[in-house]
């Protein structure tokens, strides 16, 4: 953020901004899962670990190829190609974080864990378009109601703060299968207001056969 408020942005930085998104985002939740549970199993939870590490750059690795395409349809705008890294590593380590409002249970369940890297890791490096902030403009008449809703998150991280963490995840959870609804209505509109594409007029051509012959008169 501080290179692009000074104008200073390279690809060297480009990248080490990628490296650690895969540290913090990628390697960082599953080896935590990993040492949480998935230890029980040892290489099956290690084979885990590495798949969602693995998608994590892989999703990287996507995200910055595709910022140097500039003909994308407007829609994609308000949206992400599958989950972002940071959201995916607040999800794989939901079950931790509900583990401190219900206790040990089922949410240390190895299976349940391993199940949910799986998904995740899939859901990152797929083409599900899921909601995105970065262009979000409030309206003058929702910023009261926003800034309600904020503040209350706000005490809530202060009061309760493994409780309101677990509420987000399950929001966030809820608001992919809207995502999907979303983006579709949006394509569909924007297909239908197109214009309609001209047909392709077909080339004529002269071709020569030769000199014209003379009839005897």
């Amino acid at each position: 953020r501080s290179a692009r408020m000074l104008n200073i942005t390279s690809k060297l930085g480009a990248e080490l901004d990628s490296l650690a998104d895969f540290l913090s985002f990628g390697v960082a939740p599953a080896i935590l899962t990993y040492l949480w549970t998935l230890h029980e199993v040892r290489g099956v939870g290690w084979a885990v670990a590495l798949l969602f590490a693995t998608c994590c750059a892989l999703r990287l690795a996507r995200f910055n190829t595709e910022l140097e395409a500039t003909e994308r349809p407007r829609w994609t705008q308000h949206f992400f190609a599958g989950i972002p890294t940071p959201a995916a590593a607040g999800l794989a380590v939901t079950p931790l974080i509900v583990s401190f409002v219900v206790g040990d249970g089922w949410t240390r369940d190895w299976l349940l864990n391993a199940v949910l890297l799986v998904l995740i890791a899939a859901m990152m490096v797929s083409r599900v378009p899921t909601f995105s902030i970065k262009k979000i403009r409030i309206q003058p008449d929702h910023v009261l109601p926003i800034l309600l809703v904020a503040s209350v998150v706000i005490v809530g991280l202060v009061v309760e703060t493994w409780l309101t963490l677990s509420l987000i995840g399950l929001v966030y959870l809820l608001s992919l299968p809207v995502g999907v609804v979303v983006a579709r209505r949006l394509r569909l509109r924007e297909a239908a207001e197109a214009p309609p594409a001209e047909a392709a007029v077909p080339d004529e051509r002269v071709v020569s056969l030769g000199p014209r012959q003379q009839r005897p008169s």
